[in-house]
């Protein structure tokens, strides 16, 4: 849908209306309140999702602050699109003062090790990708830095319109980050950890995954030591029909594929075909796979988020941990 307008209270006071009826309509349930002195119709509240609520939040922020806030950490991510498992409660910008961050109003404030690697984005200042994956890398779970470092160096280019279309795409934004400027950004770090931490994430990462599942998926693989599987092989077969499965492990003769819903769902990803046919297309792409010999496993996001289950999945396979 359209950005909804935010309604300011300070905007009601310059035109001589008062300022506390938005209160009381939001009490009624008319209104929502999204920060002090910020409300959107309730209507169109409820039929945002998640992300643009989120984004609406960051748009009600920017007008109250005194200087235009930087944007880092899980807020920049969504901005460049690098995937989360979760949407933030909290807006995270960086602050120059020397001091533990802080928590407030729905603002989480970072004093920041790095400096520098800022970019404007949508008409937001942030944290650039290569940065924001870097700091994200020392915070998040390895499966899900994984997922950051992965969608950084994606080539994938989505350039957003304007700064409410930011909150609507998914796709990665901006040019993909080299490896060279992800580990000279990691060298920069303050402490041995975080250095150490932020290069094996990186050496780890890849390009070819083509979604947070995959990518957290290959890092559950690493930690249950199974063999690394090697990323988008294309198969040809006697037809010349073409395919490329998300894993393969070469010496087991075995095919993996994750099954995000999105697959099924997302129109942009459809080629015009219905959910429907798309069940039918995999079903006829996992047989063309079968007729070369090969085995196949599927697992969906209940097993890439559950190391035990995702063990389980493989081994039943006929994969073998090292």
């Amino acid at each position: 849908m359209d950005r909804p307008t935010i309604i300011y209270a300070a905007d009601q006071t310059r035109t001589g209306r008062d300022p506390t009826r938005l209160a009381f309509l939001a009490k009624r349930g008319h209104l929502v309140r999204i920060r002090h002195g910020a409300y959107v119709l309730k209507e169109q509240w409820e039929l945002l999702s998640e992300q643009q609520k989120y984004g609406l939040k960051a748009d009600a922020l920017a007008r109250f602050v005194k200087s235009e806030p930087e944007f880092c950490g899980f807020s920049a991510a969504m901005l460049w699109g690098l995937p989360l498992l979760n949407i933030p409660h909290e807006l995270h910008i960086l602050s120059n003062a020397p001091r533990r961050g802080r928590s407030r109003n729905g603002v989480q404030t970072h004093y920041a090790a790095l400096t520098g690697n800022i970019s404007k984005l949508s008409g937001y200042q942030l944290t650039d990708k290569a940065r924001t994956a870097i700091e994200l890398s020392l915070e998040l779970p390895f499966i899900e830095s994984v997922g950051i470092m992965d969608a950084a160096r994606r080539p994938t280019w989505s350039k957003p319109v304007d700064n409410w279309s930011a909150w609507t795409e998914s796709l990665p934004r901006g040019f993909p980050v080299s490896v060279a400027e992800l580990i000279s950004l990691a060298e920069s770090l303050p402490t041995a950890a975080s250095r150490k931490r932020a290069q094996f994430v990186i050496e780890f990462s890849s390009p070819l995954a083509e979604s947070l599942g995959e990518s957290i998926s290959r890092a559950q693989m690493h930690l249950e030591r199974f063999p690394p599987p090697t990323l988008q092989n294309v198969f040809t077969t006697a037809s010349g029909r073409r395919f490329r499965p998300d894993f393969y492990w070469k010496e087991a003769g075995l095919v993996g594929e994750f099954d995000g819903k999105e697959k099924y769902l997302r129109q942009d990803w459809s080629g015009g075909q219905s959910p429907g046919d798309r069940v039918f297309a995999e079903k006829r792409r996992e047989d063309a796979l079968r007729s070369m010999g090969l085995k196949v496993v599927r697992w969906t996001w209940a097993e890439a988020i559950s190391r035990p289950r995702l063990r389980k999945c493989l081994l039943d396979a006929g994969l073998e941990p090292a």
